[in-house]
C-alpha cells in the first residue's frame, strides 16, 4: 500500500474510491426513498421517468410525528421576528468547515431573496420547535420550480437550508423533515425535487467541484483559508493573483427591472443548450436578478441599434454570501461572490470585468461551480479547485448521470457540506 500512496496519481485513485463508498453502503433513510441507485441505468426510449408513482390521494393528510417536546411550525418569512429567528439557527447550526473555522452567514435579507420567489409556497418554509420555549431548533425550504430535464418540463421543488441544531442531532431530525417537507410537497401534486450537497447519498445526477478566485490575499491569508505555497511569498503570491487590468465599458451596466423581458429571452435561449436547467418566468426574472444589496447583483452588456434604441446582448449576474471567521481575534467575516446566472458567448470577457466588481464592492473571494461553460475561463483567470465536491440529486426522476458541463442550473446548498478552501 505504501509503494501506491507514494504516487501521485495512485493518492487521487485512492481518494476517489473513498469518496465513492458512501454509494455502496447501506442508507437506512435513502434507501427507502425514489433516487436513483448505483450502477442501475435508464434506457433513451424510457417514457415515464418518475421513479415512484403516487396521487395526491395517496398522501397522509397528517403530519409525519416529532420526538416528544417537539412540533411543526410553519414559518412566515414576511415576518421580520421568525425571519431573524432562522438566520439566528443558521448562524449558528448551518454549514461550516472540517477545522471548524468558518461558517456560513446566510443574512436575513439573502434568506428571503432566495425562498420566497414568485409563487412560492408558505407551507413549505417549514420549521421544528421546541413546545415548552418555542425556539426554532430545526428548518427546511422548499421552492416550487419549472425544471427541464433530457429535454421535458418538469414542476419540482427546489430544496435547501435543511439544518438541525446541533445539540439534537442524535435525534434523527433531518429523515423526519426530509419526509414531511416531501408530503406537503406532493400534497400540492408536485412529485420530483432537485437538491444540491457536498455529501454523497444515493445517487447524484452529477458532480461539480467549486472553483475560487482571490480578491484580497492579504486577508485571505490572515485568516488562514489560503495558505502560501512552498517556496513562495506573501509579495509573490499577491502579484501572481493580481486581476487582469481591464476597462469596463459604458455599455456593460448594473441591470434595471425594465431589463427583465430581454434577460428573460437571453437566458431562455442559452440555458437550452443543457441537459439540465431552469424556465424563468419573468415574475422570477425581476425577482431573482434585479440587484439587492448584499444579497445579489446582475449585469448587461448592451449593443446601440439606433440613436433612440438599445439591445441587451449578455448577461451575468453574481450572489453575496459572508462566512464567520471562528479562530481570529480580530476579524469576523469574511465576504464571497458566487457566479449565478449568465447568458453569454463571450464569458471571459465578462468575467474579467465582474471580478474587478466585485473586488471594488469589498468581496474577497469568487466562488463558482465547473458547470455550464465556467472552466473557459478557469485558468485564464487564475481559477483554482476547491475542496470538496458538489453532488446534484433528483427526487423520484430516472435519468442517467451526466457531466458537470451539461448542468445548467445553480442550486443552492441544501445539506451541511464544508466551506471550500
Amino acid at each position: 500500500m505504501d509503494r501506491y500512496a507514494k504516487d501521485p496519481k495512485s493518492k487521487g485513485q485512492i481518494s476517489q474510491m473513498k469518496s465513492m463508498l458512501p454509494l455502496f453502503i447501506k442508507h437506512a433513510f435513502w434507501d427507502t426513498q425514489p433516487v436513483m441507485r448505483m450502477g442501475i441505468s435508464v434506457p433513451e426510449n424510457k417514457l415515464d421517468y418518475t421513479i415512484e408513482k403516487k396521487e395526491v390521494k395517496d398522501i397522509k393528510t397528517t403530519p409525519y410525528p416529532l420526538p416528544e417536546g417537539f412540533y411543526w411550525s410553519v414559518v412566515d418569512l414576511a415576518n421580520e421576528g421568525e425571519l431573524s429567528e432562522v438566520f439566528d439557527l443558521l448562524k449558528d447550526n448551518y454549514i461550516e468547515d472540517s477545522t471548524k473555522s468558518f461558517r456560513y452567514k446566510i443574512e436575513a435579507r439573502f434568506l428571503k431573496w432566495a425562498l420566497t420567489p414568485p409563487g412560492y409556497v408558505k407551507d413549505w418554509i417549514l420549521g421544528v420547535r421546541i413546545n415548552k420555549s418555542k425556539k426554532l431548533v430545526g428548518f427546511i425550504s422548499g421552492v416550487p420550480s419549472k425544471i427541464v430535464v433530457d429535454g421535458m418540463d418538469v414542476n419540482m421543488a427546489r430544496v435547501s437550508y435543511l439544518c438541525v441544531h446541533s445539540k439534537l442531532r442524535t435525534k434523527r431530525m433531518a429523515p423526519v423533515l426530509i419526509k414531511e417537507i416531501t408530503r406537503r410537497i406532493n400534497l400540492k401534486d408536485v412529485w420530483q425535487g432537485i437538491y444540491a450537497t457536498g455529501i454523497r447519498v444515493p445517487s447524484p445526477v452529477s458532480e461539480s467541484s467549486y472553483y475560487i478566485r482571490y480578491l484580497d490575499l492579504k486577508k485571505l491569508e490572515e485568516i488562514k483559508l489560503i495558505t502560501i505555497p512552498p517556496k513562495s511569498s506573501s509579495k509573490r503570491h499577491a502579484k501572481m493573483h493580481k486581476l487582469p487590468e481591464v476597462t469596463i465599458p459604458d455599455n456593460f451596466r448594473k441591470m434595471v427591472k425594465k431589463d427583465a423581458p430581454q434577460i428573460q429571452s437571453l437566458l431562455e435561449s442559452y440555458l437550452k443548450k443543457y441537459a439540465i436547467f431552469p424556465k424563468f418566468s419573468l415574475a422570477e426574472v425581476k425577482h431573482l436578478f434585479t440587484p439587492k444589496e448584499e444579497v445579489v447583483d446582475s449585469y448587461v452588456l448592451e449593443s446601440t441599434i439606433s440613436p433612440t434604441e438599445k439591445k441587451i446582448t449578455d448577461f451575468i449576474s453574481f450572489y453575496t454570501v459572508k462566512c464567520f471567521v471562528l479562530q481570529h481575534a480580530i476579524i469576523k467575516e469574511y465576504k464571497a461572490a458566487y457566479l449565478f446566472y449568465y447568458a453569454t458567448d463571450k464569458i471571459g470577457e465578462l468575467m474579467k470585468m465582474v471580478l474587478k466588481i466585485a473586488q471594488t464592492s469589498g468581496h474577497e473571494a469568487f466562488y463558482c461551480l465547473n458547470i455550464m461553460e465556467n472552466s473557459k475561463f478557469f485558468e485564464e483567470l487564475k481559477f483554482g479547485m476547491g475542496t470538496t465536491p458538489m453532488m446534484y440529486y433528483l427526487y423520484n426522476f430516472a435519468t442517467n448521470p451526466i457531466d458537470s458541463k451539461e448542468l445548467g442550473i445553480v442550486v443552492l446548498q441544501s445539506f451541511s457540506s464544508t466551506i471550500q478552501h
